[in-house]
């Protein structure tokens, strides 16, 4: 049998903030559970490289994967950033003091500027000159938080392969093991953006639907191995085709200058078809 992936894109978050690119498991204890991961927060479907354009539909487009990203928090309030330098006028060396506004705060190296060139001033006896002050913007600023959001719409995050052996079979009654063929552990970066660099580290766990209206399990945070020490397999009780839905939950860490965050939600499915037939004793005498 071969392998499918379903895809599916819903919505898409719009933000031009950054550079040119730059189951049932019937062993062990792991938790079990319907729905997904993640907080209540308002979803917001991402795009990842594929789809013809952020926020289409890239069904039917190899290596395009449905991603969903639940994030909370609002608008960073602007930062009043103050820097003092030390100026030649027409009167001589001055100290100038000219106020910014800005999505981020002063950073240390900006403070230590500011601290050295005042106690120097103070030192040589250089006086105060003109102060000047950049306009605040009317339009909202960029905060690290939108701009990672916004780098994760460019991150191809791994998509498993899994595998029911053999062939995509099993039979009623007997375990049908699901190799999952993935990875937990995504990291990336550091990538350039609008801010600064970015980091990414992103971990992953696995949830199971085998199709057949039993509970969606997981989540696993381990790799499902092949038969006969795998840990997440399931028992079929009827013949049929079966299509298995392979769920990957990411949360993804972020740093990007002085800040760092999370953003979590982040989803890929996989989907495969499983045969299930039965298999009957014969006696002969």
């Amino acid at each position: 049998m071969r392998r499918q992936v379903a895809i599916t894109a819903v919505a898409a978050l719009s933000l031009s903030l950054l550079l040119p690119p730059v189951a049932s498991a019937e062993a062990g204890d792991e938790p079990r559970a319907r729905g997904e991961a993640g907080n209540d927060n308002a979803s917001v479907v991402i795009s990842n490289p594929g789809s013809s354009s952020p926020g289409t539909s890239g069904a039917g487009e190899p290596g395009t994967r449905r991603v969903r990203r639940r994030s909370g928090g609002g608008q960073q309030p602007r930062h009043a950033v103050v820097s003092y330098e030390l100026r030649t006028g027409p009167e001589g060396r001055c100290l100038g003091q000219t106020t910014s506004y800005r999505g981020t705060p002063i950073t240390e190296q900006e403070e230590l500027a500011n601290a050295a060139n005042r106690s120097g001033a103070a030192d040589m006896g250089i006086p105060a000159c003109d102060t000047a002050e950049t306009p605040e913007p009317t339009a909202p600023l960029v905060s690290p938080a939108e701009v990672a959001e916004a780098f994760l719409r460019t991150v191809p995050l791994p998509l498993p392969e899994p595998h029911v052996a053999p062939d995509g079979q099993a039979i009623t009654g007997l375990a049908a093991f699901l190799e999952t063929n993935g990875s937990l552990r995504h990291t990336l970066g550091p990538e350039p953006t609008a801010l600064g660099p970015i980091a990414l580290e992103a971990t992953g766990a696995y949830w199971v639907d085998w199709g057949d209206g039993s509970p969606e399990a997981g989540p696993f945070s381990f790799e499902g191995e092949a038969y006969p020490s795998g840990r997440i397999f399931h028992h079929y009780r009827y013949t049929g085709t079966y299509t298995v839905t392979l769920r990957q939950t990411w949360t993804a860490a972020w740093r990007l200058g002085g800040d760092q965050g999370t953003v979590d939600g982040l989803v890929t499915e996989t989907t495969l078809p499983v045969e299930v037939f039965q298999v009957q004793a014969v006696i002969r005498r």
